[in-house]
């Protein structure tokens, strides 16, 4: 439809200023004025408000500009051309072809055929259309050239679309709002029957403007129908409670997070102060620092009281921002009570494992120490500078490097190892007899991430343990004694068949023997279980 053709910048220059000196001279197919009367001439001063404001009217009525340009398309069509082109740039940073629409009810077809198939323009291509778009001037042919025509077209069919629909004069409007040009409109007369003037370009250029302008506020419009949905989506879809609270501390907007959070109603919230959800004796010259922040952010905690009564630890990020009705607080606020408990329960957790007489260690499942309490830094030597961040095999002897891996694996499995016995090397090179239970420790997605180790030390016991069984030997070995005079003894008389008072004698010294020996195990054991009685009896010194 347009083209660069063969004329100059600088013709194109030398005709709007003609047109713009003598504006009462009408330009024509044939440069003589008198092969017809030009459309401005034709349009009386009333039609032309008229024309005007129908289209001001159209513009306005709808946010749509894209369906009130193809109306206002169809109300240039026939008063100021006989078919008219319609071309907004988008973002891809192309022309996109909005509307063709022509006079002639039977090239109707041909005007949607050209729309459908030549529906872009792309900036790579030489066109005129780029040139008043470029330069936000308006073009003006008052008679197309053959040779301009058929430079116009891309290929052959669209050469044969531009015959069919006509071309003999043209002019191109850039619609230009607020400094930026956001399309261009083409004005095409098909024959020479009739011709623009310098009046004509006025008109249509006054046009342009406010189908520009009603483009850039619709586009304005929708731009801000735009932010406001996201701002909406992503105020309502967050998860922690945003207030928006204003100058005086009321609430002007809250999300549905923060509904959730203070158990009111988001109507009986909007209006009502910040100090109505303050919890009996906080420090309100920090509420008030809250909306209302010295430097324009702050960040701190503070109890609020939801509708139940409940009282929240929460922690908020306050922030102003300045809107047309003035600033605003937007508050993020999110609930930290649980935190705070978890704090305590850690805090809790913290002493009692420090002061547990229990060696109690945490490693990852790699084994390096994350925790070392002071048992363990009195159990093996080490503090728990030395040994966080190191790998617990330290303390394992090399013979028994095995052992770590073993368990390790087990732990990484999810088994967990109870009271099993084994020996660590302390600080000092002393090795020392344990029993180690080792629990997988996981995260809150259930993931092993770690190990905790419970201790204790049974040297003691072992020392104990060896001492019993040295003593149990000995006692076997001396009540094995006084039974073989016995069993002997006894043997003897029954094989002689004759009562002997001798053998008699002997045998109950020593079952004598044997029984003070049962009784002074018995009392070990009394003695062990902390029940040995006192016996008094008389004794000659």
């Amino acid at each position: 439809m347009h083209a660069t053709g063969n004329d100059g910048p600088d013709e194109d220059a030398l005709l709007i200023t003609e047109m713009k000196l003598r504006p009462e001279e009408p330009v024509s197919a044939t440069g003589d004025g008198a092969a017809g009367q030009n459309l401005f001439e034709q349009i009386g001063g009333e039609d032309r408000v008229r024309f005007l404001a129908e289209a001001s009217e159209i513009l306005a009525g709808s946010l749509d500009y894209e369906a009130e340009l193809e109306r206002v398309a169809r109300l240039i069509v026939p008063a100021l051309a006989d078919w008219c082109v319609v071309d907004l740039l988008v973002a891809d940073g192309r022309l996109h072809r909005l509307a063709v629409v022509h006079r002639d009810p039977d090239k109707a077809e041909t005007a949607l055929e050209l729309r459908r198939r030549y529906a872009v323009l792309s900036p790579n291509r030489a066109h005129r259309a780029w040139d008043v778009l470029q330069r936000g001037k308006p073009w003006f042919d008052p008679a197309v050239s053959e040779t301009r025509f058929v430079a116009e077209a891309r290929d052959a069919e669209h050469l044969a679309l531009l015959r069919r629909l006509g071309f003999a004069a043209e002019m191109l409007l850039p619609l230009t709002a607020r400094g930026r040009t956001l399309g261009v409109i083409t004005l095409v007369l098909a024959d020479t029957s009739r011709h623009y003037g310098p009046g004509d370009l006025a008109l249509a250029e006054e046009l342009a403007r406010r189908a520009a302008l009603a483009i850039d506020n619709a586009r304005l419009y929708a731009e801000a129908q735009a932010a406001e949905a996201r701002y909406r989506g992503l105020f309502e879809g967050v998860a922690d409670a945003i207030l928006s609270i204003d100058a005086e501390g009321r609430f002007r907007d809250v999300n549905a997070a923060a509904v959730e959070l203070l158990g009111y109603q988001r109507e009986e919230l909007l209006g009502s102060r910040l100090e109505d959800l303050i919890a009996p004796g906080a420090d309100l010259t920090k509420v008030e620092v809250l909306w209302r922040p010295r430097d324009g952010t702050w960040h701190g905690e503070l109890d609020l009281r939801r509708k139940d009564g409940v009282v929240l630890t929460v922690e908020a990020r306050t922030t102003v921002v300045t809107l047309s009705a003035g600033p605003v607080a937007l508050s993020v606020v999110r609930d930290v009570s649980e935190r705070h408990r978890a704090a305590i329960d850690r805090q809790r957790l913290a002493a009692i494992v420090d002061s547990s007489n229990d060696v109690i260690i945490g490693k990852t499942l790699d084994g390096i120490v994350t925790s070392w309490n002071q048992a363990a830094e009195q159990l093996y030597g080490y503090t728990a500078e030395e040994m966080i961040g190191q790998s617990i095999a330290r303390i394992f002897p090399p013979e028994r490097i095995d052992e770590f891996s073993d368990i390790m694996d087990r732990i990484r499995r999810g088994e967990r190892v109870s009271h099993h016995d084994a020996v660590r090397i302390a600080k000092d090179g002393r090795r020392i007899d344990i029993s180690v239970s080792v629990s997988p420790v996981t995260d809150a997605a259930g993931r092993i991430v770690g190990a905790a180790t419970i201790a204790q030390d049974i040297s003691e016991r072992k020392r104990m343990e060896a001492a019993q069984r040295d003593f149990l030997a000995m006692v076997s070995h001396d009540l094995r004694s006084p039974l073989a005079v016995i069993r002997a003894n006894t043997q003897l008389l029954q094989r002689r068949g004759e009562y002997s008072e001798t053998t008699i004698a002997t045998i109950l010294q020593y079952a004598d023997r044997m029984g003070r020996l049962i009784d002074d195990l018995a009392d070990v054991v009394r003695l062990e279980e902390g029940h040995l009685p006192l016996q008094r009896e008389q004794l000659d010194l």
